[in-house]
């Protein structure tokens, strides 16, 4: 069903991913919930995107081409910006969607006249591992977006697009967690609901994707700890001590795979601050005295960890 103002307003940010993007397309346009237009944002890419885009006959897609590359966030409030609907919903290239996945969110909407965000469940596949994340955290979430990004991936997120503009939108001065720092925001000002089913297939594969690009991840957090470090001394101790064990963890994890002594040290720091701030937690402690282990020998722990995972 095709309607001057639609009810979901689906955003798809795409820069080379022609191989992808038809798959990810047809998912949305099999949604059993109808009532949507699909804005397909392409960041300049240099591949067959648009002819991939314009093989579809269908009147609720709206093609844009940016002229220069801008990267994912700037697409996606372009978008925004483009959007009818009442709600928006996010979906990167590169991931599908279940069929029931737009219906079952828009009737979660309907339950709460007070919610402002609805995210799902989602299917992390990689080449040797699938991965399901179940949502549990409603309501008011601020204290549990600061422990971990627990909403995750932008593609299973809907937003009632009243509450997404008076945010702004994403954020571009940040060079990653764009998405971690919009859900941080929205929390302020509105809550947040889920449904607990898988209902976004996530691909982990070598390319583009932003979270491989250590220098982006190692960026993104500090950004993240200045902007948003007065907030979380608002929050008790346990928790504003988790901000920084998570911050920590992300740059040490990125540090360990890329052999990087310096960055190391900068995780460390927030190790020893997440200390200070709470001295009660375990986890502290360990990653701490694990920041000061041989480098070559953690990166080589680590790898094989992730081995031993995948089987």
């Amino acid at each position: 069903m095709y309607t001057i103002k639609p009810c979901v307003s689906v955003i798809i940010p795409t820069y080379n991913r022609s191989n992808l993007l038809k798959k990810s397309i047809e998912t949305v346009l099999g949604q059993t919930f109808t009532d949507f237009e699909l804005i397909i944002v392409d960041d300049c890419s240099k591949d067959d995107t648009q002819k991939v885009i314009l093989s579809f006959n269908d009147p609720r897609i709206i093609y844009i081409k940016l002229e220069e590359n801008q990267g994912a966030p700037f697409a996606r409030n372009i978008g925004i910006n483009k959007a009818k609907g009442k709600y928006v919903a996010f979906l990167d290239s590169d991931d599908q969607w279940l069929p029931e996945k737009l219906q079952k969110q828009v009737l979660t909407f309907k339950k709460n006249e007070k919610t402002g965000v609805v995210y799902t469940g989602i299917k992390k596949i990689s080449e040797n591992n699938v991965e399901y994340q179940t949502p549990i955290h409603r309501g008011n979430i601020l204290s549990k977006l600061f422990i971990n990004n627990c909403v995750d991936s932008t593609s299973t997120v809907m937003v009632k697009k009243n509450v997404l503009l008076k945010v702004n939108g994403f954020d571009l001065d940040l060079p990653s967690c764009q998405d971690w720092d919009l859900w941080i925001r929205l929390s302020l000002i509105t809550e947040f609901d889920f449904v607990s089913e898988p209902l976004v297939n996530y691909y982990r594969h070598d390319g583009d994707r932003i979270s491989t690009n250590f220098n982006s991840v190692l960026k993104g957090h500090l950004a993240m700890y200045n902007k948003h470090e007065n907030l979380a001394k608002e929050l008790p101790n346990k928790n504003e001590q988790k901000f920084y064990f998570y911050i920590g963890k992300r740059i040490f994890r990125a540090a360990i795979i890329h052999q990087n002594n310096e960055f190391t040290k900068i995780g460390r720091k927030f190790f020893l601050k997440a200390i200070k701030t709470y001295p009660f937690s375990i986890n502290n402690y360990l990653f701490y005295t694990g920041s000061h282990i041989n480098q070559k020998f953690l990166t080589l722990f680590y790898k094989s960890f992730l081995q031993l995972k995948k089987k």
